[in-house]
């Protein structure tokens, strides 16, 4: 590794500029120099500099780089497993190789792991703090560094239920993707969860296929199933029911073989959602209670279930079993702050409750606000439809025409 490389790492890290580095060691014009290789200092100005940005001069021949690079991969591999206990455990291992060492390679290469690492422990602060770190590397990432990091920086955007950005960064590790031919699977798969979230029908079944495919080949049955299931929601939203059913069904023998109760709990969720789309809310409310029961710590996934029993049961007029799981819904999404259930429920309230008021502030205050920041145009023209059909029934007719347009707005605006 060439010194300039080392000096420029830290100090970006440190977040100094190169005058501020220089100063009372040399001009910025030959740092700059150091900085791009161009110039060999003499060791006398090496020793300031990394003195200045507090680095000792560590003897990087004596580690044993190719293992440690074998070790984060093995480390990404469990990662992906999803087996957190293990990806501690390893972790730690690293963590203490990583210590002895100040190669910018290698650690940058640790901090794009350990950003995935931390998106498993969904520890968003510590994601955000490795991000802010390798943003201001990001120009001299080699490109197989710059796919992982647009990967993840995509997964991180994901979490944060911002999908435009999300998928602007799984675009942008695809395209890497399409030169150095990584062709990981999971890429494809969290490309269709996100057309998935964005309501694009067509690419999240291109991208569930060929995922499904590969995590066939690789003879990966979960993932696989994982992808059955993106390909059964879509195709439920185009009224291709049989299609639907069929892989809900394969899945589930697979899922319950494997007694993996967070597969079943997708599982039994999506086929109640297939039943309630078909008008059959007594099976679909079976299998949302199935999901319910399995999903019980799980707030985020648990709520939205509890959103589509309520649906089912004013479906079926059950006015007062909707009501009471509406306000244990709310009572949860409110608990954890899972901003976009507390919405949904309420424009459930919105419809089937008398005093709408309140509800409605909610929906303006908060809702709308909450939608635009995550660009859910989707969500946003459903909300604002639901409003202009409120004011009208209340002869309100300028803010109803107001939200009307605002919902077309924000219908054209779905597929961009």
């Amino acid at each position: 590794m060439e010194i300039g490389d080392k000096i420029r790492y830290y100090r970006k890290q440190q977040g100094l500029t190169q005058k501020d580095l220089a100063e009372g060691i040399c001009t910025k014009s030959y740092l700059s120099k150091i900085e791009s290789n161009i110039a060999k200092p003499h060791q006398d100005i090496v020793k300031i500099l990394l003195a200045k940005l507090g680095v000792s001069e560590i003897d990087n021949e004596s580690i044993n780089v190719e293992e440690i690079n074998r070790k984060l991969y093995e480390w990404y591999e469990v990662i992906k497993s999803r087996d957190k206990n293990k990806a501690k455990a390893i972790e730690m291992s690293i963590y203490r190789d990583i210590s002895k060492i100040d190669d910018p390679r290698i650690i940058i290469e640790y901090q794009i792991f350990s950003l995935r690492y931390q998106l498993l422990l969904r520890n968003m602060d510590e994601s955000k703090q490795l991000i802010h770190k390798l943003e201001s590397v990001e120009n001299h990432l080699s490109e197989k560094q710059k796919y992982y990091f647009y990967f993840f920086y995509g997964l991180y955007k994901y979490l944060q239920y911002e999908y435009i950005d999300s998928l602007e960064y799984y675009l942008k590790a695809e395209m890497v993707n399409q030169q150095i031919h990584m062709n990981e699977p999971e890429l494809f798969y969290l490309l269709s969860l996100v057309y998935t979230k964005l309501h694009n029908v067509t690419l999240a079944i291109r991208y569930a296929n060929i995922s499904f495919d590969i995590f066939n080949r690789n003879m990966d049955l979960v993932r696989s199933i994982e992808s059955q299931s993106v390909l059964s929601v879509n195709y439920i939203r185009l009224n291709e029911y049989e299609k639907a059913k069929q892989h809900l069904e394969n899945s589930l023998k697979i899922a319950e073989k494997l007694n993996d109760t967070y597969l079943m709990s997708n599982l039994y969720h999506n086929i109640g959602y297939l039943y309630s789309k078909t008008n059959r809310h007594h099976e679909a409310i079976d299998y949302y209670f199935k999901s319910i029961e399995l999903r019980k710590e799980k707030y985020k996934m648990l709520s939205n279930s509890i959103y589509y029993l309520t649906e089912s049961f004013f479906a079926l007029n059950n006015i007062d079993a909707a009501k009471e799981w509406l306000e244990k819904g709310l009572q949860i999404a409110e608990k954890h702050n899972i901003v976009n259930i507390q919405i949904k429920l309420n424009l459930l309230k919105l419809k089937y409750y008398d005093n709408k008021e309140e509800i409605v502030k909610f929906i303006e205050e908060t809702g709308l606000s909450y939608l635009e920041e995550k660009q859910a145009w989707s969500e946003l023209s459903e909300a604002t439809q639901k409003l202009a059909n409120y004011y009208a029934n209340q002869q309100h007719y300028k803010t109803a025409y107001h939200y009307c347009c605002l919902a077309n707005d924000y219908k054209t605006k779905i597929h961009k």
